[in-house]
């Protein structure tokens, strides 16, 4: 049974924490996302050490890949780590911008994403983003603030992938949250 809508969620900035606890409990089925290595020879070849955005992405596609393969099948990533590493380079080069002295740009993530499901036919799918604009611009459908815990844990629960990064300046880490 298809789905009528697919939600990814992107989460793209740092956590601020408060100065009071906050406890959630949710998870995914870690098995289901890909593991697919950022220092893979091909990849660092293409990108250097800066390939995190692309690989945790293709991580997460595996993920939906695998939560719902009747809508998705294998057209995401593939079925092999050969294909993932080829998809991590597709969408380095031609969704991301991603270099090996810069990385990836942090305001092409968001749309690189919507563009590369809409290419592949897949335009239900929505990039939900929470991040804060004070220091950076950004595209598309976003929250202007802090992603919030309760943000990870509603996507968590949701059963939704979550990318997100860590920046100072102009350096920065994209990891994938389950």
């Amino acid at each position: 049974m298809k789905k009528a809508l697919i939600t990814a969620t992107l989460i793209l900035s740092a956590l601020v924490a408060k100065s009071e606890a906050q406890i959630f409990s949710a998870s995914e089925d870690s098995s289901l996302f890909g593991y697919l290595n950022q220092l893979e020879p091909q990849i660092t070849n293409a990108f250097g050490i800066n390939a995190c955005v692309p690989t945790s992405s293709i991580n997460a596609m595996t993920y939906l890949q695998n939560m719902d393969p009747l809508t998705f099948g294998t057209n995401l990533t593939g079925s092999t780590y050969t294909d993932w590493i080829n998809a991590d380079l597709n969408l380095g080069s031609n969704y991301f911008g991603t270099t090996s002295s810069g990385g990836t740009p942090n305001n092409v993530v968001q749309s690189g994403l919507q563009n590369y499901f809409s290419d592949l036919g897949f335009t239900n799918v929505f990039i939900n983003t929470q991040l804060n604009t004070e220091t950076r611009t950004f595209y598309g459908n976003l929250l202007n603030n802090f992603p919030t815990i309760n943000f990870f844990e509603s996507a968590l629960s949701a059963s939704n992938p979550i990318i997100f990064g860590f920046a100072s300046g102009a350096i920065g880490h994209e990891l994938l949250a389950t």
